[in-house]
């Protein structure tokens, strides 16, 4: 029986884990986290048998998933470097940034354990395993790094997940980060942005607005996230971050231009062409 570990039972956590009993019902999964009503949660629906401390977790397992903020999963690295675990042990991470997890992660391959980074390209504003919710993974992009893993560890990791339908691709840590700066964290990043910039509005407005445009609120969701998670995710990519912000900044000053100066064409143009691509971006992916 495969025993599976899993440190932090949040959203991606949790989610995971039943995708992991869905797909092999035999697992044997155990869990830490330090919000004992995640823990309850997971247990009482069966998916997770035992809650554990993390050392004991991490001894007991085949395989380890550190799905905690990346911050969390770099210290958790450096502690399983000092720890006795399981001969032929995997050890995974969900971590959106990875080339500081990489470099965490060193003195646990410099001592032979095998470790395969990894990232579901799936989420949720919602946190807490009790907003699990397996098929908002399905059939989604799931970045996995190399490192020192076998193909037989990868692939037993993907038949682990099978249920999701996962479109696995390969990619090293530094490719990795480039690609998730500029789709996820500058999203996130611009949606706490612009919901700062309608609320201040809002505040010194001396009407009453009613219920916020439908705009606003499909291009700010994500900006009900866990504020936690994401000042870890971007510190933990800053230059890769900062870097987005500098390319947004001049498409942004683009269009300012347009409008300024009533360039009706230029604008309608650059509009057109984004709107092409943006629909082309979801077509390549039906």
């Amino acid at each position: 029986m495969t025993t599976v570990f899993i440190d932090g039972l949040g959203f991606i956590g949790a989610s995971l884990a039943e995708l992991m009993k869905e797909s092999q019902p035999d697992v044997q999964i155990i869990a830490h986290d330090p919000n004992p009503e995640n823990l309850q949660v997971m247990m009482q629906s069966g998916t997770v048998e035992a809650s554990v401390d993390f050392d004991e977790g991490a001894k007991q397992a085949d395989w380890i998933f550190l799905a905690s903020p990346v911050a969390v999963i770099c210290q958790r690295l450096e502690e399983l470097a000092k720890l006795d675990l399981k001969s032929g042990a995997v050890v995974t991470d969900v971590g959106s940034s990875k080339v500081q997890i990489e470099k965490s992660a060193q003195a646990l391959m410099t001592k032979g354990v095998a470790f395969l980074a990894g990232h579901p390209m799936a989420g949720s504003h919602l946190s807490g395993a009790a907003n699990a919710n397996p098929g908002r993974l399905v059939d989604h992009t799931y970045f996995l790094i190399q490192e020192n893993t076998s193909q037989q560890e990868v692939q037993t990791f993907e038949d682990l997940l099978s249920a999701a339908r996962f479109d696995f691709r390969m990619v090293d840590a530094k490719s990795h980060d480039h690609i998730v700066a500029s789709s996820s964290h500058l999203p996130h990043l611009l949606a706490f942005a612009l919901a700062e910039t309608v609320a201040k509005d809002q505040r010194e407005s001396d009407v009453n607005w009613g219920k916020p445009a439908a705009g606003f609120l499909d291009a700010s969701r994500i900006a009900k996230a866990d504020p936690t998670m994401w000042t870890s995710i971007f510190l933990s990519n800053p230059n890769q971050v900062l870097a987005e912000i500098t390319d947004f900044e001049q498409e942004v000053q683009k269009l300012k231009k347009y409008i300024e100066n009533g360039q009706e064409k230029e604008l309608f143009d650059q509009l057109s062409a984004t709107q092409k691509d943006r629909i082309q971006m979801e077509k390549e992916h039906e």
